[in-house]
């Protein structure tokens, strides 16, 4: 009857220790997506703060070859992130502007001071510290209309 007793509490130790690490882990994996989350819009709504800011931003991607990074060019302290993540990085690219030397504009007929619109997408990343197991890659795409850039 002890033995059997015993057994029964192994097993239900065991399996408590597994549902532990797993709890521990689903948590870890959610720290890395909040820190992830938090870092993309907070920069966002830094981005969407100033049209004067976004139009000076959009000149940047298209002067450093679609890459950057709204905490970098707008000066802003990044996000409070949990111990256990690593570094959270993010980068605003891929402007979808046809341009040449004298102009830059997405939609024909607007050279003459017409309204255009500039699409580029924003992402972050962000992972667990040490091993790095646990990544978190998140993007939203924006658009911005403005005047088309002479």
């Amino acid at each position: 009857m002890l033995t059997m007793i015993t057994v029964t509490a192994m097993v239900a130790m065991q399996r408590s220790t597994l549902q532990l690490r797993m709890v521990g882990s689903m948590q870890r994996d959610q720290q890395v997506f909040n820190a992830t989350f938090n870092y993309l819009a907070n920069g966002y709504f830094k981005m969407t703060d100033s049209p004067t800011d976004a139009i000076d931003m959009l000149s940047d991607l298209i002067g450093n070859n679609g890459a950057v990074d709204p905490y970098e060019e707008f000066g802003i302290s990044k996000p409070l992130k949990a111990d256990i993540v690593g570094d959270v990085s993010g980068t605003v690219s891929g402007v979808t502007v046809t341009f040449s030397p004298s102009n830059v504009k997405a939609n024909e007929g607007n050279s003459q001071g017409g309204e255009t619109t500039y699409r580029f997408t924003y992402r972050a990343t962000a992972a667990e510290k040490g091993a790095g197991q646990i990544r978190s890659t998140q993007e939203i795409a924006l658009s911005l209309v403005a005047p088309a850039i002479e």
